[in-house]
């Protein structure tokens, strides 16, 4: 059976559309040439057989060719030796059989060759499946180095002097990533045709141009099998398939877990002795379609939809993702543990949130009581974590675990925000349309004004809320942080977020570098994109509702124009004094409280300008490094306006702020 291989190159970070395909320039122009002399074939290009865009294939030992004669005759001829003679290397082929005559074609390997198919035109040869695989890694040089590229199947046009050989073969270099770093390996790549279109067959070859002018095969679909590897941003995986048009390609990355992660392209041209390169793909995992669960006061039970997902969308649409599945066809498993990280009941004083999590009957700041479970409804296709409730007011997280042989927690997987309050929609009619928000930030327990209506805080992009200290008023001496903090690495990266959800990443000072995560994501809460000024930032609208979103189901973080057009309608005469701002929507009123914000410098941790300023984070980024634009008033003067992160001492995108959530 022919062998495949598949080569793991390092690659250069390149940005594209989700879809978007590109072909690599080839660099196999010069392709291996053999002279016919005296019943031998010198190949004139030393050492190497084929190139397939710089993947060299290797004359070796035991190599053999088919060669046709113009008699109708066939000869096998194998790889002796290297002869080098006047600063010229030639690869010797001796003939095994006896040697044909007159004008002569080939093909290579000569096992592939279907006996007693040449009829003097026509040859057939076998591109079989896989039987074996072998993969290297690392930059292209070491792939080469190693010469782990397969015997691809080639063909010579007739000639009586030089036989030129060219690949029937192309490949598609398939690029998914981890951007998240969240350690997925893969350990297969499999690869199919969506228009049945034969991988592996038969091929007829018309030897006078060295085209395949027939193709006959079943089998559509090949699996590669290699060592674990990290899907890092320099890494690409090639497959050879033969040359052609296909409707589409599904490609299937499986990892250690056996967890399938397939993605189907367009229409894909393969050209011979080319590389057809797709756009790097992010990989994501999420679990359900929402991060945070808003129910009413006196609400005792909760389920939550765990179920596993996937996408490789760069905009990280929520509503886009698959559910992953095994080898198996099973749904892919879940921690099998769940906690709760931190709870607090409304205009609770106790600082240690994690202690009131802990508490296992209704307590001071409770607000889950009992045992958290896990089901999983294989045959619904969900996983579901039931959490009872107190009915009590407040806001909690709560986590689901992976856990290890012995049933010890290893890592955090997902975590979900439970907000128990009353909301209402509030109608608005401003200069950026007809829509509707919330009445209040999320995780606010009332609108009059009190530390229970500011809400949560989030730093901008993750999807796990901060909770606010109730012990003070002033912002001055507010204690920022009730929860872990950690100092910003070069390994701070989405997946850390993910698995420290009750951890504020903080920085060493305010300043333009002042960001949680060390390389900007720009799409994390729905706008993929950067902006120069507020006057462009307010002429987007159209945003997502991405995986890192913080609002309930239904909602999302809004763009700005959706709030400032709401400032637009208002001046000082709506400001409550040293509360916030009760502003006409057009259609309605609603309460923004001055709720201020938390620096991410590691030295300054108070909640500043609380009872003085208000901030809401947007989903629309700046050009500036990783600024955010938000939604900023002022009790001072008629400050309902813009700002940016980035621009000034106030906030950046480490910082922590409130979140007013937008109607899908």
């Amino acid at each position: 059976m022919k062998r495949f291989y598949i080569a793991i190159l390092a690659l250069a970070v390149a940005s594209a559309s989700c879809n978007k395909m590109e072909e690599m320039d080839s660099i196999a122009e010069n392709l291996p040439e053999a002279e016919v002399a005296n019943g031998r074939i010198l190949c004139a290009i030393p050492q190497t057989k084929t190139a397939l865009d710089g993947l060299n294939v290797v004359w070796s030992e035991g190599d053999e060719i088919m060669v046709f004669g113009e008699d109708n005759r066939t000869s096998v001829y194998k790889f002796s030796s290297f002869a080098s003679e006047d600063d010229k290397t030639t690869a010797i082929f001796e003939n095994v059989d006896p040697s044909v005559k007159g004008s002569r074609s080939a093909v290579y390997p000569a096992a592939a060759y279907v006996e007693d198919s040449y009829n003097g035109t026509t040859a057939q040869i076998s591109l079989g499946g896989v039987d074996d695989v072998t993969l290297s890694s690392g930059t292209p040089d070491q792939v080469l180095s190693k010469a782990m590229v397969s015997p691809l199947p080639l063909v010579s046009t007739p000639s009586e002097g030089t036989l030129s050989f060219a690949n029937l073969f192309g490949g598609v270099m398939f690029r998914p990533y981890d951007y998240m770093g969240s350690g997925i390996q893969i350990r297969k790549i499999r690869i199919s045709s969506t228009d049945g279109k034969a991988l592996a067959g038969v091929a007829t070859i018309n030897l006078a141009d060295g085209k395949i002018t027939a193709f006959e095969g079943t089998e559509t679909e090949l699996t590669f099998t290699y060592n674990a590897t990290s899907i890092t941003s320099d890494k690409g995986f090639i497959a050879y398939i033969p040359a052609g048009t296909y409707e589409g390609l599904t490609i299937t990355a499986i990892d250690v877990s056996d967890r399938k992660f397939p993605v189907t392209t367009g229409a894909v041209t393969v050209t011979a002795g080319k590389v057809k390169k797709l756009s790097q793909l992010p990989l994501t995992i999420y679990y359900g379609k929402t991060n945070c669960y808003r129910v009413a006061p006196g609400t005792t039970s909760l389920d939550i939809d765990a179920t596993p997902f996937y996408t490789y969308r760069s905009d990280y649409d929520v509503t886009k993702g698959q559910v992953i599945r095994c080898e198996n066809g099973n749904m892919s498993g879940l921690g099998a543990d769940v906690s709760v990280l931190w709870q607090q009941e409304e205009g609770s004083t106790a600082t240690n949130l994690t202690g009131t999590a802990s508490a296992s009957k209704e307590a001071d700041g409770a607000v889950v009581k009992g045992t958290l479970k896990i089901d999983r409804r294989l045959q619904e296709g969900k996983t579901i974590v039931t959490v009872p409730l107190t009915g009590e007011k407040g806001n909690a997280v709560i986590a689901v675990w992976a856990v290890n042989e012995a049933n010890e927690r290893t890592r955090i997987v997902w975590s979900y925000h439970i907000w128990v309050s009353d909301v209402n929609d509030v109608a608005c009619s401003t200069t950026a349309g007809t829509y509707s928000i919330l009445d209040r930030n999320i995780g606010a327990t009332s609108t009059d004004g009190s530390l229970n209506s500011f809400g949560v805080n989030y730093q901008w992009g993750r999807k796990d809320p901060f909770p606010r200290d109730f012990n003070t008023q002033s912002g001055t001496s507010a204690n920022g942080d009730l929860l872990k903090t950690a100092e910003r690495t070069s390994a701070t990266n989405v997946a850390y977020s993910i698995s420290n959800p009750d951890t504020r990443v903080v920085y060493t000072a305010n300043s333009s570098g002042a960001k949680w995560l060390p390389v900007s994501i720009n799409g994390l809460w729905g706008y993929d994109g950067v902006l120069g000024s507020s006057e462009e930032a307010k002429k987007v609208k159209s945003t997502v509702k991405t995986v890192f979103d913080p609002c309930p189901e239904g909602y999302k973080v809004p763009a700005l124009v959706y709030l400032t057009s709401i400032g637009d309608k208002n001046t000082k005469s709506a400001a409550v004094s040293g509360k916030g701002y009760n502003m006409s929507t057009g259609s309605s009123t609603t309460f923004f409280p001055y709720g201020g914000y938390v620096r991410v410098c590691k030295t300054e941790r108070a909640n500043d300008y609380q009872m003085y300023r208000g901030y809401i984070w947007t989903a629309i980024n700046r050009s500036d490094t990783q600024g955010v634009y938000l939604f900023r008033y002022n009790q001072d003067g008629i400050q309902i306006n813009t700002d940016k992160i980035g621009a000034s001492i106030y906030t950046y995108c480490g910082d922590a702020l409130p979140v007013r959530c937008i109607k899908e």
